[in-house]
């Protein structure tokens, strides 16, 4: 009986088309968002931070948290950790394009943020930027270009 039965579900098994029942598409977006829920972990409030947080440029504002931008040719979500850690995917329009992340930390005061991500060269590629709060809505400028993102 034994040896029958496991010919049964060899057999089922071997008839069996295996399909992927999930895009392309959408195993990126559930990539992404599976990293937001896993660094949702790392992120976090205290009653401590008076002063808005890493930085932010108005009483009470943070970049503390997580925020979504479509911009140009991709979509961004960015996490910014109380301890100055940082995270960002980037998933591109074309599909042909592989989505793209990256990791590191960042310093914020006033109205510069600096992002320090691995070159792979062991140094730190630093991204500088100006930026501004205004709600739920944080606007990063660099010469030439300026980039809005949307708390999450």
């Amino acid at each position: 009986m034994e040896t029958n039965v496991r010919y049964l579900i060899l057999t089922v098994a071997h008839d069996t088309e295996c399909k992927c029942f999930w895009g392309m598409e959408k195993l990126k977006y559930f990539a992404m968002a599976l990293l937001v829920a896993v660094s949702a972990g790392f992120v976090s409030c205290s009653d401590d931070d008076d002063n808005g947080g890493a930085g932010g440029n108005a009483p009470g504002s943070s970049i503390v948290g997580t925020w979504e931008g479509h911009n140009y040719n991709y979509t961004e979500r960015i996490v910014f950790t109380a301890e100055g850690g940082y995270m960002s995917v980037t998933i591109f329009d074309d599909p042909s394009t592989s989505s793209q992340s990256e990791s590191g930390t960042y310093t914020a005061d006033g109205k510069n943020l600096t992002i320090y991500t691995d070159s792979g060269w062991g140094y730190p590629y630093v991204d500088e930027y100006e930026y501004a709060i205004e709600g739920d809505r944080l606007t990063l400028y660099e010469p030439g270009y300026t980039y809005v993102y949307y708390r999450q």
